[in-house]
């Protein structure tokens, strides 16, 4: 088999580490064992990636790709064949002209993309745990940052460049290229091609954020969530709301947190736009409360780091329900 055409490696089931580079950046504990792919390509360039898909081609394999390794499913490792690991494959580069950001799909959004973007005074809505790879993130619609206000992150997408499945890397856009480029916004890991760079609108860095968070005793969890079920639509678009049970590490029991982040530009538009949820009628019966507190980018998503720590994996699985709700 030809190896010497690519400036990343190409690992064969015969490697001794095969297994580690097959599943060790899957992010779900379950890891599938029994699907192991045909060989593993780690991309380091653009045309490591079509010379993949063209190996591919040549000996008869599916291309299976990975950006960030967040999967539940795991979809990037796939029985009998090439799996394209993109995680050496890191590039960006904004255009202060356009406000238009290229970045590779390995990119992490909170710990690479948003903190080049902050030296330019932008930020684009990636995924909340910053370690998520914007590849499969984007592909899948992409429920970012403030996803109820901005809408998702894919409708940010103006273009890709892809490889298609005859090993040819193009660009797409509304005008060339159209249908690639309406399927890479939605189609997840079944996207007919391997993305290689996404062209991403920005948007400016709010200037002042703020975060409003009630704990609640879980006895109080179906009136708090009532409650907050018939009043969110009165929330500004500026305020992410998110209501979660947690056990916060300074108390010894699970709680219901509720949670609201303004994405404003003044204090004063902050504490506005958090004022409803402030409001609650149970507020008085809060285990403890801070409103309106100002907050940083930075300091929200070491929030997410510590809830998603190094080295940890989530131990999950999913199943489709068919019966009423």
């Amino acid at each position: 088999m030809r190896t010497n055409m690519f400036t990343g490696t190409l690992h064969l089931p015969d490697d001794p580490d095969f297994d580690e580079i097959c599943l060790g950046r899957v992010f779900n504990a379950r890891r599938p064992t029994d699907r192991l792919p045909a060989a593993v390509l780690e991309a380091h360039t653009e045309q490591d990636v079509v010379e993949g898909v063209r190996l591919a081609l040549e000996r008869g394999w599916q291309v299976a790709v990975r950006s960030g390794g967040h999967s539940w499913a795991a979809w990037s490792v796939r029985r009998n064949a090439l799996l394209i690991d993109l995680g050496n494959f890191r590039e960006m580069a904004y255009d202060p002209h356009t406000g238009i950001v290229t970045a590779t799909p390995s990119v992490k959004g909170g710990d690479e993309l948003n903190p080049y973007l902050g030296g330019f005074g932008r930020f684009f809505n990636g995924g909340h745990c910053p370690s998520v790879g914007i590849g499969g993130f984007l592909l899948q619609g992409g429920q970012g940052w403030n996803a109820r206000g901005w809408g998702w992150a894919a409708e940010n997408i103006v273009a890709i460049d892809v490889v298609t499945a005859e090993g040819e890397l193009v660009r797409a856009d509304e005008t060339r290229n159209s249908d690639l480029y309406w399927a890479a916004r939605g189609a997840g890991p079944g996207f007919f091609g391997v993305v290689t760079r996404f062209h991403l609108r920005t948007r400016p860095l709010p200037g002042h954020l703020a975060h409003t968070v009630h704990a609640y005793p879980l006895d109080l969890f179906d009136e708090v969530m009532t409650w907050l079920h018939g009043m969110h639509h009165t929330v500004s678009d500026l305020v992410e709301i998110v209501a979660l049970t947690q056990t916060p590490p300074d108390l010894d029991e699970p709680v219901l947190l509720v949670t609201g982040v303004s994405m404003t530009d003044t204090p004063e538009e902050a504490a506005e736009a958090l004022a409803p949820l402030h409001a609650n009628p149970y507020a008085d019966r809060a285990l403890f409360r801070v409103e309106a507190q100002p907050t940083t980018l930075a300091e929200q998503l070491d929030g997410q780091r510590t809830a998603n720590p190094e080295g940890h994996r989530y131990l999950v699985d999913n199943a489709w329900l068919t019966g009423p709700a």
